[in-house]
This record gives C-alpha cells, sequence and structure tokens, in this order.
C-alpha cells in the first residue's frame, strides 16, 4: 500500500503565486487548516459555560480527599516481618515492635529525609 499525498496546494491566497520558503508554506498550510476545520458553534448558554470555566478554574479539581491512616495500624498489619530490611536496615520485625513514640520519631526521620533527598 502506497502511502497518500496531501492534495493542498501551496499557491498563497494572497496574490496567486506559489509558496516558495518553509515560511510561507506553513503560512498557507496554517491558512489552509484555519479554513477547514472550524468548531461546530457552541450550543451551551452563557451560565453553563461561566459554571464550566468556574469549575475548571478550581484547584485540585481531580484530587480526591485524602484518607486519614494510623501508621501504627498499617505496620502492625501490612509489615512482613520476615522480610528482608531496606536501605536503613529497618526489619518487620523491629517496626512491629515499635511503641507509639517510636513510629512518631521513625516517621519523622523518614519525612525528612524524603525531603532532603527529593527536595519536596
Amino acid at each position: 500500500m502506497e502511502p497518500s499525498t496531501c492534495s493542498l496546494s501551496l499557491e498563497t491566497l494572497h496574490n496567486d503565486t506559489w509558496a516558495r520558503t518553509d515560511k510561507q508554506k506553513a503560512t498557507a498550510l496554517a491558512e489552509h487548516l484555519a479554513t477547514v476545520f472550524r468548531p461546530f458553534p457552541s450550543q451551551s448558554t452563557a451560565l453553563d459555560e461561566e459554571t464550566l470555566l468556574h469549575e475548571l478554574n478550581v484547584p485540585h479539581q481531580m484530587a480526591l480527599p485524602l484518607k486519614k491512616i494510623r501508621i501504627h495500624e498499617v505496620i502492625q498489619h501490612k509489615t512482613h516481618p520476615t522480610k528482608a530490611p531496606g536501605y536503613d536496615l529497618i526489619t518487620g520485625q523491629i517496626l512491629k515492635e515499635l511503641s507509639r513514640k517510636g513510629f512518631r520519631v521513625a516517621t519523622q526521620f523518614s519525612d525528612s529525609n524524603t525531603i532532603l533527598t527529593t527536595g519536596r
């Protein structure tokens, strides 16, 4: 199957001369596309469009609310004590045996480490 070729004439509209430079060709193509591809007229009312624009300008419109989690419960139920430790050498067994105060310190340490490494 051979590729199709464009049947667009690169004749400029202003003075019936051929577009020779790349800029003239690009301008002629842009003018052609602007005349061929036109959007349908809007069927929305002004109030609908205003409401839509307001909704689109709301910050974090697609962000779902964060669920509250208790880190102690997550670690107690989701941590595998027999898995190998990470780069910090903290095993799952150590995390399971931490007190609530220990969780706070570990969380602060983890958060500050994340901030230092990612800059956020």
